[in-house]
């Protein structure tokens, strides 16, 4: 609260307009889309933009409900705290308003290159699903970026290097299993459950059931895929399975305290098999 008090005491009539709550949603809200304002940036990104992009300050506007001059004045006084370290920690009902407002963005977890620090560039971005337990199907936007001197290509859950897929050290929360879909670790933790306790035995009817039960149960209604989007919303048995094994091999990798890595050519049945007899 003193930090916000400090920088808001310049601007009285913003102040007066807003509360403590909202001016701590706009740093939130504001934090959690830090790495697409970043990826706008062909300057130091250590430190924050004079304003925001126009599409950006349009849609963080929107969220919160502010006007324009409200959005650019809380910009000036409070950027800086903004980009500060840490978690954005929205709250459910502010994941909600993002949510209704626009989509579910993913993006490698470092925008310098690991091998040269280099500043990642050659921005590739496509449409996505994201498959999560508490919110269902949900439209995403993949981002990668490349660093030309190393040839290396990065994106949300490993780095591709000479045709070769290496996956970061760490247990991701987001596990990228397919190029056009993303799950949820919890979800796919779910999907272990109900197979490990179901009653039925045959394989295939195991992960036929667990996608009949995240379309029927988990996924939201349909009118929540976008006009003309790409990918359907429906999650199918196959997809149920890629996502089990893969996050096996990953928790498994993470206990041994090795990277998992497998080609990043040919089938996902492939790859799969390729990294179980490795």
């Amino acid at each position: 609260l003193s930090s916000l008090h400090e920088r808001i005491s310049a601007y009285p009539d913003l102040s007066s307009r807003l509360t403590f709550t909202d001016l701590d949603r706009f740093v939130r809200v504001c934090r959690h889309f830090k790495a697409e304002i970043q990826l706008n940036m062909k300057a130091d990104r250590s430190c924050p933009p004079s304003r925001l992009p126009l599409y950006l300050h349009n849609f963080i506007r929107n969220v919160l409900g502010f006007d324009d001059m409200t959005m650019f004045q809380c910009w000036v006084a409070l950027r800086d705290l903004v980009w500060l370290d840490g978690p954005s920690n929205l709250l459910h009902d502010e994941i909600a308003s993002v949510h209704r407002h626009g989509d579910t963005m993913f993006y490698p977890p470092t925008f310098d290159c690991t091998r040269c620090s280099s500043p990642l560039r050659d921005v590739s971005r496509f449409p996505a699903v994201y498959y999560s337990r508490d919110s269902g199907a949900r439209a995403a936007y993949s981002t990668s970026l490349h660093c030309k001197s190393c040839k290396i290509r990065y994106y949300h859950n490993y780095f591709v290097e000479d045709q070769v897929r290496c996956y970061y050290g760490d247990l991701p929360a987001v596990i990228h299993f397919e190029e056009h879909a993303f799950v949820e670790a919890r979800l796919c933790e779910l999907f272990t459950l109900l197979m490990l306790f179901a009653w039925c035995a045959a394989s295939l009817v195991s992960g036929q059931n667990c996608s009949n039960i995240f379309n029927s149960a988990l996924a939201e209604a349909p009118n929540c895929q976008p006009p003309l989007w790409p990918q359907t919303f429906a999650l199918s048995s196959e997809q149920v399975w890629r996502a089990f094994f893969l996050n096996s091999l990953l928790r498994d990798s993470h206990e041994r305290r090795q990277c998992l890595s497998m080609p990043d050519t040919g089938s996902h049945e492939a790859r799969i098999r390729f990294a179980m007899e490795a």
